[in-house]
């Protein structure tokens, strides 16, 4: 506003005291200051206030409140599942041309029907698989103007069930246990979908292409570590695999055997001691220290490696008995001048003097152990059926079932399922009918004689030829015993080796070196 000089504001008083002339000053303009057009003052007099004044029609400060723009959303995470937490983000905050400060409203819509929810988050407990949740966001300035809103949205996805915890059975396994894998825990799926699931086997990190819950022993060998992998499916996606791994090994066989004129025995940590006739070199430490089980035939002693399941035989060689085939093997048996024992596929193999059989072994099913008599061998199969085979075989097919086999020279002694000893084969020196009665854990067969250990006492019963007192078992408990040509020996619990029928004790075979 102008405003005149005091000077001339004195002079007009004075000169309308002193005449008739007036002097009138102009009113003020609205405007002319800044502030002027939104102080609430009518300073020009017209009745007018502020923006209402024409001056003041442009004035910046009288232009009227802009609300604020659109904002920009998303939905986080982008396609959901229902273990996500959903976030209302604003990736483009609303622009307020006044430049006032906006405020944001949230609201939520499940399938198109108002939540009544204003948070900006979605828990993920209050989600389902298939929903769709919209979020919309509204933008207020601080003078109250509302601006567009905006909305984003998601729908809820499948989430794939969770890993199962899975166990193999047993899980410390030889080589001749199948194997199962088993399910302890099931997947857990939040959708509630229904869940099933596939199976496959590793052999050393190498599939096996069997998608069953089931592995036969044949398949493995000795050191193998396998693995079973499964993997669960909801019908719309897999979730992640439950694996276990177990490691094959072979327990070993702590005991004592019996031969022609030597005697052998494993200790604890698998090494081993030989004792009696070495003129063959049949009491010689073999090429390895380290045996599964060894088994002591006429002037020759075979064993199975710990740690390969290979088998070595060292001694006589007049037949070849050297002459081992390779692989894994589970059990072996050794007779006179030849051996057998069963590899890791459930299949016979002989050599010695049994290259010139013309009796097969049996074929048709998986076989599991072996003994070898004088000529012959016989063997257990996976159903428990007893076959012997071989130039000097006392019997062919066994009827019943039966777990554990012992061949002596003409005959043959069994175990069934219940523990009852059968015997077969020749009985002049009474082997076959002086089989006792009873349960019974464990038996060996020998030149004309057997023993048995008795199921629960641990005691020894023994029954055939006694002519050098090879039947006249020790009394007390035993772990196990063995037959063999004229002499008899066995393992008490404390891993001592006691030996009977020893008249004469002509090679040292019953005087054990500890």
């Amino acid at each position: 506003m102008l405003r005149p000089p005091l000077t001339l504001l004195l002079l007009s008083i004075a000169l309308s005291g002193c005449s008739d002339v007036s002097i009138s000053v102009a009113p003020e303009l609205e405007g002319d200051d800044p502030g002027e057009c939104s102080d609430a003052a009518d300073n020009d007099g017209n009745g007018l206030f502020d923006c209402d004044d024409t001056p003041c029609f442009n004035a910046p400060e009288c232009a009227p409140n802009a609300p604020p723009g659109q904002p920009a959303l998303r939905v986080d995470p982008p396609e959901p599942k229902t273990t996500d937490t959903l976030r209302c983000v604003i990736d483009i905050a609303s622009f307020d041309p006044d430049g006032d400060a906006v405020e944001y409203a949230f609201s939520w819509a499940l399938d198109g029907v108002d939540t009544g929810i204003t948070e900006a988050n979605i828990e993920s407990v209050m989600t389902v698989k298939d929903q769709t949740w919209m979020c919309t966001v509204i933008p207020t300035d601080a003078n109250g103007a509302v601006g567009p809103g905006a909305s984003a949205s998601e729908t809820i996805r499948n989430t794939g069930p969770e890993a199962p915890d899975v166990l193999i059975s047993p899980n410390e396994p030889v080589v001749a246990n199948d194997l199962e894998c088993t399910i302890e825990n099931p997947s857990y799926d939040v959708d509630g979908d229904e869940v099933t699931y596939t199976y496959a086997w590793l052999k050393n990190g190498s599939p096996l292409g069997v998608a069953v819950p089931f592995l036969a022993w044949t398949v493995t060998e000795v050191s193998d570590q396998i693995s079973c992998i499964v993997s669960p499916w909801d019908g719309f996606e897999d979730g992640p695999v439950g694996e276990a791994w177990v490691e094959v090994h072979q327990d070993p066989k702590l005991w004592v055997t019996a031969g022609r004129g030597h005697t052998c025995s494993n200790q604890v940590d698998l090494s081993y001691a030989c004792w009696g006739d070495n003129s063959l070199g049949q009491s010689d430490q073999g090429p390895e220290v380290n045996y599964y089980q060894l088994e002591v035939g006429g002037d020759f002693t075979c064993g199975i490696v710990q740690n390969s399941g290979g088998v070595q035989c060292w001694g006589d060689q007049g037949n070849n008995q050297h002459l081992t085939p390779l692989g894994s093997f589970v059990d072996v048996g050794v007779g006179d001048t030849h051996a057998c024992a069963i590899d890791s596929t459930g299949v016979a193999q002989v050599w010695g003097s049994a290259f010139s059989w013309t009796d097969p072994a049996p074929s048709s099913e998986l076989l599991t152990a072996v003994s070898a008599g004088q000529d012959y061998c016989c063997s257990l199969s996976t159903s428990g059926s007893l076959d012997c085979w071989g130039d000097g075989k006392p019997i062919a097919n066994a009827v019943g079932s039966y777990r554990s086999v012992a061949a002596g020279t003409s005959h043959v002694c069994a175990l069934n399922d219940a523990g009852n000893i059968s015997c077969f084969g020749d009985d002049t020196w009474g082997q076959v009918s002086g089989a006792p009665l009873g349960e019974f854990e464990q038996l060996s067969s020998g030149w004309r004689h057997s023993c048995a250990v008795e199921l629960g006492t641990g005691f020894i019963t023994c029954w055939g030829d006694d002519s050098r007192g090879q039947v006249s078992a020790p009394p007390g408990q035993f772990d196990q015993v063995s037959a063999g040509w004229y002499h008899s020996c066995a393992k008490r619990p404390n891993d001592t080796v006691e030996c009977w029928g020893c008249i004469g004790d002509d090679s040292g075979q019953c005087t054990p070196p500890w």
